[in-house]
């Protein structure tokens, strides 16, 4: 699973993040084992909403972060970066046998739309809801 957002965007995922932690407390098998890889775009550190909360989800998941902002702040982990998303930043994304979720602006999904297909992510595996009158991705 590749969770993918921007800005607000962040929300829904969040909301899935909450809901795979919850049913793998609920369940005593290995349920919800499995890597997750979260990443996700904001201006800054400040705009950072849930940061504390996803890193606390680590301790429940398999998950991994990568955090891109549009203006760092002393930031020094190996998993932030600077300036816009690109998935090439991060290292050993299970792209191709992944299912991707997709929220964001238009212009940002649109941006990481094409890098997937470019990765050679097949349509069938990305998945992403735009808000107000119909768009693709795709043009």
């Amino acid at each position: 699973l590749v969770l993918i957002s921007a800005g607000v965007g962040l929300t829904p995922m969040q909301s899935i993040l909450e809901s795979l932690a919850q049913k793998k407390t609920a369940d005593t098998g290995s349920a919800n084992s499995a890597p997750i890889y979260y990443l996700h775009a904001t201006e800054s550190q400040d705009t950072h909403a849930f940061k504390a909360r996803t890193e606390t989800l680590k301790g429940n998941l398999a998950l991994t972060t990568y955090t891109w902002y549009r203006r760092a702040q002393n930031e020094t982990s190996e998993y932030r970066f600077e300036g816009e998303m690109t998935l090439s930043d991060a290292p050993n994304l299970p792209l191709q046998q992944a299912e991707i979720y997709l929220c964001g602006p238009i212009g940002f999904m649109k941006a990481i739309y094409q890098q997937l297909k470019a990765h050679g992510v097949d349509d069938s595996q990305i998945h992403y809801e735009l808000f107000g009158p119909h768009q693709s991705l795709e043009a």
